[in-house]
């Protein structure tokens, strides 16, 4: 499941709680690619987790394994690098468990 916390015109915090695609055209100004700025996450007893640039073949942003907090913002964040069938989406995958993901995202 993914929740939209924040969704302003040039910035969005979003929450994971369960594997699930965010399609980032549903953001407010419908953003044709998003930047990866900060992630908060606890992957609880989840041995690992994976955020995904959505393409014909997914591209691993970040993997996610155990309590973090990560700052990207000072060298302008994760961008989106997938290739072929690229649409912006972002998927997060997991094993079977409790986690939650949060992600501050900047919008293009």
């Amino acid at each position: 499941m993914v929740r939209i916390i924040v969704d302003g015109p040039r910035n969005a915090v979003v929450l994971f709680t369960a594997p699930a695609t965010l399609v980032i055209a549903n953001l407010l100004g419908s953003p044709s690619r998003v930047t990866i700025q900060r992630l908060w996450y606890d992957m609880g007893g989840i041995a690992d987790g994976a955020i995904s640039w959505v393409a014909t073949a997914n591209v691993l942003a970040w993997r996610c394994t155990g309590v973090y907090h990560h700052d990207f913002e000072d060298f302008a964040g994760i961008t989106n690098n997938a290739g072929v069938g690229v649409n912006g989406n972002i998927i997060v995958t997991a094993g079977v468990g409790t986690f939650s993901l949060a992600m501050k995202l900047k919008k293009h």
